[in-house]
């Protein structure tokens, strides 16, 4: 698909809604989205970063992952540096170095500048699952939608020496967004079963049972991590909120990720929980995909999309449908809704396919749809 597929009778053209930004990630022109990222990339290369496995794919691809759905989001450019290393000392939740903190911090600073270098010897040092999880998430009502944060910020210990190591209000907010991107970009069912997060709060305990044993990638539904993400997007509100009170010119720095109407909405666990089974009974089900079902599968995937509406797999699956059955008006609506929904995530909920292959195939099917 190139980018001079003419428009169709509607005035859809797929490529004008595709973002610049995005644009580049997908065409992989490393030096237009910033002129240091070739360089960034190379050493994570020379390390070994792509050799190493992680969760869905190698580290280095996730680490560029995570990069990307920051710079979609429009984060500062010194906050996607971090997330683009945000493993370089190891953390509370990766032992694995690029870099050795006590003697190659300049070194780090030369690539991806000091401002950068700072957030990421922080974020490597504080124990995170602490600092979002128990210190904020779960000291919060699961009914309540007032999120807030202490403007003091939070005081956590060093991860290696236990020193108490503080986190002012800003340096939160930016941590719960890369947080927010980080998970994102890498859960899915297989770390559910691992982690025991079968309610979906995602507090990472472990399986209760530990004689229980699973196999890597398992069936790879998407992930329980929907309703715990949208709760950190509301303490991205709150410290914005105080910074703008406060009078902190950093306020229009921290920039609230677009997702779940720009963070103003909560999904309940409950709610993410019956929506991914739902649309995992339709997606591994062939005989609901055919002809004679089809309008049992479309009645499901509606239900899916009244519960969570925030993921753009179900769109799509329903577009697909409608094109299916010639309804080629219904197909359009859902695939472009589909297409602004991957574009505002800048990665995908159902992580069979990659994110640029969900973008590629819902440009196919919403100009096959609008050509009608």
């Amino acid at each position: 698909m190139g980018e001079h597929t003419r428009a169709d009778k509607h005035g859809c053209n797929s490529a004008d809604l595709i973002p610049d930004i995005a644009r580049l990630f997908i065409r992989q022109e490393w030096a237009k989205i910033d002129p240091q990222l070739p360089a960034m990339l190379e050493v994570l290369t020379e390390v070994g970063a792509a050799e190493c496995w992680h969760k869905k794919s190698n580290f280095k691809s996730h680490l560029m992952e995570v990069y990307k759905i920051l710079k979609l989001w429009g984060v500062d450019d010194a906050v996607c540096r971090c997330g683009l290393m945000h493993s370089a000392y190891s953390n509370s939740f990766v032992n694995l170095a690029i870099f050795q903190p006590d003697v190659e911090r300049s070194r780090l600073a030369g690539l991806i500048g000091p401002e950068a270098e700072e957030l990421t010897h922080l974020f490597c040092i504080v124990p995170r699952q602490q600092l979002i999880q128990i210190d904020l998430l779960d000291k919060l009502p699961l009914d309540t939608r007032d999120l807030h944060v202490r403007p003091e910020g939070l005081t956590v210990p060093h991860i290696r020496t236990g020193e108490p190591v503080h986190v002012d209000l800003y340096t939160l907010g930016q941590f719960i967004v890369m947080t927010m991107a980080d998970f994102a970009e890498q859960l899915y069912s297989w770390q559910d079963c691992m982690f025991g997060n079968a309610d979906g709060r995602l507090r990472l305990e472990g399986c209760s049972n530990p004689e229980t044993r699973y196999l890597w990638p398992g069936p790879m539904l998407p992930g329980l991590w929907i309703s715990a993400v949208s709760r950190m997007g509301r303490l991205v509100i709150s410290c914005k909120q105080q910074l703008e009170a406060a009078g902190d010119p950093r306020a229009s720095k921290l920039i609230v990720p677009p997702v779940f109407d720009n963070c103003t909405k909560i999904l309940s666990e409950s709610d993410q929980q019956r929506a991914r089974d739902l649309y995992w009974e339709v997606v591994s089900n062939p005989e609901l995909q055919g002809p004679q079902n089809a309008a049992e599968a479309s009645e499901k995937l509606q239900r899916v999309i009244e519960l969570n509406p925030y993921v753009a797999e179900p769109h799509l699956m329903l577009a697909q449908l409608h094109i299916h059955a010639d309804d080629w008006e219904a197909a359009r609506v859902e695939a472009q809704r589909a297409l602004e929904l991957f574009l505002q995530w800048g990665t995908c909920w159902d992580k069979r396919m990659g994110w640029d292959a969900w973008v590629a195939w819902t440009r196919v099917c919403l100009e096959a749809a609008a050509e009608q």
